[in-house]
């Protein structure tokens, strides 16, 4: 299948080819997740995975979210130390390139990035993470923090509950534990729930992976009425795939 290669860039001026294309899936990792890739007509993509679950093209897709809050560091970390465990409720072993942030007490208001996560082998229940960056400021065990899983990884089509953030809509049809591009900027194609009028700002549909009107109250609890983004030139239609200006993340 051809790929837009001659489009792809990162950096004006700098053209680069990427190793998957945005009308492909890969079993195997060829990006970092989060890698963004940006086309001369305004659409923008970013390297994702899908969860356990195949996703369908044109059905909008979220994150997992915040894996557990307000958790208490179990020793002491030092400035310039790598490693922290964490007192979880069960242990977390799939945050890995998410983020680890310090909500209360010592070292708040200061976030690092996950390099790895590992059940504690003394006590089961705790988590051991290993950061990309060494601690700024030292942490107690009066520090609590909350582990969130990357926003691009394992993402699931939205429905009715609201588990993370809205992150965009496949270009493909992705298999369950593919790897992808997922179209976050710019015009795409997307389900339509309801019949919106054209040029108007759409959110979340009541079904799943669609879009809808945004003063219309669609769903169950757990559906924020926030714009994903705007009808593009024509009316909705009900059930039908429609143009949309996604405005998720530029």
């Amino acid at each position: 299948m051809a790929n837009e290669y001659s489009e792809y860039q990162t950096t004006p001026g700098y053209i680069i080819k990427p190793q998957q294309g945005i009308y492909e899936i890969s079993a195997t990792q060829k990006a970092t997740l989060g890698t963004r890739i940006e086309f001369n007509d305004g659409r923008v993509f970013y390297y994702a995975k899908a969860g356990s679950s195949n996703l369908s093209a044109g059905k909008l897709v979220m994150s997992e979210g915040v894996a557990q809050v307000n958790k208490s560091v179990s020793a002491a970390v030092s400035v310039g130390e790598y490693s922290v465990t964490v007192a979880t409720s069960s242990a977390i072993t799939t945050a890995q390139e998410g983020f680890l942030q310090v909500n209360d007490s010592d070292g708040e208001g200061l976030q690092y990035k996950i390099k790895t996560c590992a059940a504690n082998s003394t006590t089961s229940t705790y988590t051991d993470f290993t950061l990309y960056d060494p601690v700024s400021k030292a942490l107690t065990t009066n520090s609590q923090v909350t582990v969130i899983y990357n926003p691009f990884k394992n993402l699931v089509v939205t429905g009715t509950t609201k588990i993370g953030k809205v992150v965009g809509v496949p270009p493909v049809d992705v298999t369950a534990d593919y790897y992808f591009w997922c179209q976050t900027w710019g015009l795409a194609n997307i389900l339509c729930d309801g019949t919106p009028a054209a040029d108007t700002l759409v959110t979340l549909g009541s079904v799943a992976g669609s879009f809808g009107a945004l003063y219309v109250a669609t769903g169950s609890a757990g559906v924020t009425n926030v714009p994903i983004g705007r009808t593009y030139g024509t009316v909705g239609v009900d059930t039908e795939y429609k143009p949309v200006w996604l405005s998720l993340i530029r």
